[in-house]
């Protein structure tokens, strides 16, 4: 794989959000993998991933763990993969792409992955041919796009313990895009943190109404998922939020 060449994005043809999938138009000539056919792939198939981590390409042994039945997405075992990995190629034994990476556990060994199969990125390339491109600034300034840039910098804030820049990110996000379970979970764990730092511990200090509006995030949160995402996914975020309702504050 060539890791050498710098390519320059004119802009984006054609996008399925729903899939996470965006189709980008380079200015350079390059030599594409070839797409392969997603519906002939079987569970417990040998597959392999490429993926960057940062400082280095990675490729990863995977297997499919099972397919699912509403829109085809590949569920993967692939222990390696980490942050970084999403949009990675999923190839077959014939150096074929059959899936796009959409999302991978956080932490490499974790082994859970999820991949767009092949088949849903050719009908969007297949939309591309018909549309005009769009230029990366002009695309990055849709609301659903400027939502999760405000979501990542509301994580940065929370990280760098900035929790009032926090929840002032996370509130713009929600304003531009109403859909994302994990901007409501982040806001609410930002609200139990400004609720100890305020009140140095000494509940019976703060606002009940906090405490309703972080519960209301939760549920919110839980809502979206159950809606929204896989059956797996759901499961350990419904295990998460469970265990942090009995992390709000009372009386």
């Amino acid at each position: 794989v060539d890791t050498d060449t710098a390519y320059t994005i004119e802009g984006i043809t054609a996008f399925d959000e729903k899939n996470d999938l965006a189709v980008l138009k380079v200015s350079e000539e390059g030599m594409p993998f070839q797409l392969g056919n997603s519906e002939t792939e079987k569970k417990r198939a040998r597959i392999c991933a490429i993926g960057y981590d940062g400082d280095k390409e990675n490729s990863a042994a995977a297997t499919v763990r099972c397919i699912k039945k509403k829109d085809k997405w590949l569920r993967l075992h692939i222990p390696a993969a980490g942050p970084g990995w999403s949009g990675c190629p999923v190839l077959n034994n014939e150096g074929e792409v059959i899936a796009v990476l959409s999302r991978a556990s956080p932490k490499p060994g974790k082994g859970m992955g999820y991949a767009v199969p092949s088949n849903t990125l050719k009908a969007l390339l297949t939309a591309s041919e018909r549309t005009e491109v769009q230029p990366l600034p002009e695309w990055q300034n849709r609301p659903r796009i400027r939502a999760y840039l405000e979501y990542k910098r509301g994580m940065a804030y929370q990280a760098a313990e900035d929790f009032e820049g926090a929840l002032a990110a996370y509130n713009e996000a929600i304003n531009l895009n109403p859909d994302i379970p994990d901007a409501y979970r982040a806001r609410a764990d930002t609200r139990v943190k400004l609720i100890r730092l305020n009140t140095k511990g000494n509940y019976k200090q703060f606002d009940s109404l906090d405490t309703i509006a972080l519960l209301m995030d939760r549920v919110k949160a839980y809502r979206l998922m159950s809606t929204n995402y896989s059956l797996p996914t759901f499961r350990a975020f419904r295990k998460r939020m469970l265990a942090q309702l009995f992390l709000i504050p009372s009386r």
